[in-house]
């Protein structure tokens, strides 16, 4: 692998011009909130007739489901091929790629001995080590998965920890304050998210109250200084989590959706975070927004699809996707 897969290298503002103005037209193509709730009132064909008629037309091979779903993912792939000509591949592939690499990590230290077969991507980054930038976390959290290989909580928890702060450290390397803004969001909702599983895991005896401490110190050594870190690291156990909870129930009120689809309410958090960057127009920023969009977008048209494909109701269809608290 190319050293710099993951390198972002940053461009001078000027030099974002034109994309900017290219990504500020195709963002106004993607579906609306209303739109989509309308798309969910269609039936499965007249959904695909839509599509079909959509920015994602020229990607569709057929109206079959199976053509539709591929045409959604080819519209994905071939605009971060466009996109990474006019920032950088590093950039794309930090933001937009990275999930499959942690993925494919995963799926080689449990398995044990299949390095000698793996891919030649996946290997060159368990044997970069450089502290230069952040690939060298690969090479830590393969260590750390084959150590732990036969307990997969342990092995879910190392990949979940070190994702987040491979995107940690990605955002500070783009120096942008809108991106860190919003991988500081993510790994506050995700990290808090992680916590509550385990929580009750241990309610519902699965785990040990050892596994939440340790999970909590393994945090701590990885995850960097934050005014959210330094409040949840605060806790030391997982009845001091339950009176973090609480306290932050009081200030802030119940959330029913972060407690039934915490999943939907990390994206709709987000979402909501990316449309106050809609006056942004110079800068990496324009691309990071247009880009986390399209793939919130295609993850939701998934969503819909296979619903509608199983004929599920539209109402049933608003609450899988979140649309319900509208």
């Amino acid at each position: 692998m190319d050293e710099g897969f993951f390198h972002i290298e940053l461009k001078s503002p000027s030099e974002y011009d034109y994309i900017n103005g290219r990504v500020k037209i195709l963002e106004t193509y993607l579906f609306s909130k209303e739109a989509i709730q309308r798309l969910v009132s269609l039936s499965f064909d007249e959904l695909v007739n839509e599509l079909l008629n959509s920015h994602y037309k020229e990607h569709m091979q057929g109206s079959k489901f199976i053509d539709v779903i591929k045409g959604i993912s080819t519209f994905n792939n071939k605009t971060l091929l466009e996109m990474e000509k006019f920032v950088s591949p590093g950039f794309i592939n930090s933001f937009f790629r990275s999930k499959e690499f942690f993925l494919k990590l995963k799926r080689l230290a449990i398995e044990g001995g299949a390095f000698d077969i793996a891919d030649n991507e996946i290997k060159s980054l368990i044997k970069t080590t450089s502290n230069k930038d952040h690939t060298g976390i690969f090479s830590t959290a393969y260590k750390k998965l084959t150590e732990n290989r036969d307990d997969i909580l342990k092995v879910n928890l190392i990949i979940d920890i070190y994702y987040i702060q491979f995107l940690l450290l990605s955002a500070l390397e783009t120096k942008s304050d809108f991106i860190k803004g919003y991988y500081d969001i993510y790994a506050s909702l995700n990290t808090e998210l992680i916590l509550r599983r385990f929580l009750n895991l241990i309610k519902q005896n699965i785990v040990d109250a050892i596994f939440f401490n340790n999970a909590i110190v393994m945090m701590k050594k990885i995850f960097p200084d934050s005014d959210f870190f330094k409040k949840i690291f605060a806790v030391k156990n997982f009845e001091d989590f339950e009176e973090f909870l609480r306290s932050e129930e009081m200030h802030y009120g119940v959330n029913e959706m972060f407690g039934s689809q915490p999943d939907i309410f990390v994206r709709k958090k987000l979402e909501d975070y990316l449309d106050n960057g809609k006056f942004i127009t110079v800068g990496i920023e324009p691309v990071f927004i247009y880009i986390s969009k399209l793939c919130f977008e295609s993850e939701l048209l998934k969503k819909i699809l296979h619903a509608k494909n199983i004929n599920f109701e539209s109402q049933e269809i608003l609450k899988v996707i979140g649309y319900n608290y509208e």
